[in-house]
C-alpha cells in the first residue's frame, strides 16, 4: 500500500530520534512487590531500565488535561527512546539523583518513534 513507512525507514527514525535525546544515565524504576520472609510483602525499588531522555515542559493543553494528576508540582514532558518499558507509577531516576513520577503516557499510536511521558517531581 502506497505511502505506509516500511519497518527499515521506521527503523531508521527511531534511531535517529534515539540519538537526539540529550540526558543519558536516566534510570527507569519500579516498585516490585516481594516477599519479606515473615509473611508479608514490602515494595522494593527496581531498575527497569537505564536509557537516554530529553525533556520540555507540558504545554498549556496538556497541563489542562491532566491537571487534577499534577495539581501544583512542577511537570516535565519526557522523551524516552522507543520501547522502553516505563508504566504510569513508574520513577526516573535522573543523573543529578532528583527523582521524577511517571503521570501518563503520552505516546502516538502509530510511527511512534520514541516513548513521550508526562512527568512530575516526585515529592515523598
Amino acid at each position: 500500500m502506497a505511502g505506509l513507512l516500511s519497518a527499515a525507514q521506521l527503523a531508521v527514525f527511531r534511531a535517529t530520534a534515539t540519538s537526539a535525546l540529550d540526558i543519558s544515565g536516566v534510570q527507569v524504576v519500579r516498585l516490585t512487590k516481594a516477599d519479606d520472609g515473615y509473611g508479608l510483602s514490602t515494595e522494593t525499588p527496581a531498575t527497569i531500565a537505564t536509557v537516554a531522555a530529553t525533556e520540555a515542559k507540558p504545554s498549556a493543553a496538556i497541563m489542562q488535561q491532566y491537571a487534577a494528576r499534577i495539581a501544583n508540582v512542577t511537570s516535565w514532558v519526557m522523551r524516552l527512546p522507543y520501547g522502553t518499558d516505563c508504566q504510569t507509577g513508574d520513577q526516573l531516576v535522573m543523573p543529578n539523583g532528583d527523582t521524577r513520577l511517571v503521570q501518563a503516557d503520552l505516546s502516538d499510536s502509530s510511527y511512534s518513534t520514541a516513548n513521550l511521558y508526562l512527568v512530575s517531581e516526585n515529592r515523598p
